[in-house]
């Protein structure tokens, strides 16, 4: 299988709408809000494009380990120290992510213990690190 990410561009904007409220429509947790939430932040002054890829003609297939490589490759050049999730240590532990409070980093969203997950970019980039992690402000509303 050979994948192609793109940056997200406008024009793909309404095809991945339609995808994150198709994968987000059975989860339980979901407040059904998670496409109004990805519009605001793609307003925020921080935003940046390049770490929102689509998959060219490949959704469904089973590509979140490719695409999360890509992503993570992407936020390293960038300059990124490390990637934040807030997801399932099942799935995220496997791809080298640990939980933040390993690294005394803390979550300002309200979420279960155990859930707030992060993997340094390179070696040593958590090594004197700690604090609160801030969400962008349309996380908070």
């Amino acid at each position: 299988m050979s994948l192609s990410f793109e940056t997200i561009q406008p024009t793909d904007y309404q095809q991945v709408d339609q995808l994150v409220q198709a994968a987000f429509e059975p989860v339980e947790d979901s407040q059904g809000n998670e496409v109004d939430l990805i519009h605001q932040l793609r307003k925020t002054y921080d935003y940046q494009a390049s770490l929102e890829v689509v998959a060219p003609d490949w959704q469904g297939q089973g590509v979140g380990s490719e695409l999360l490589s890509e992503l993570e490759t992407r936020a390293r050049m960038a300059g990124f120290a490390a990637v934040s999730v807030v997801g399932d240590m099942t799935y995220y532990g496997g791809r080298g992510y640990v939980m933040a409070e390993d690294f005394a980093i803390h979550n300002s969203l309200p979420v279960p213990m155990g859930s707030h997950l992060i993997k340094p970019l390179t070696a040593g980039a958590l090594a004197h690190v700690g604090g609160m992690l801030e969400y962008p402000a349309p996380f908070l509303g």
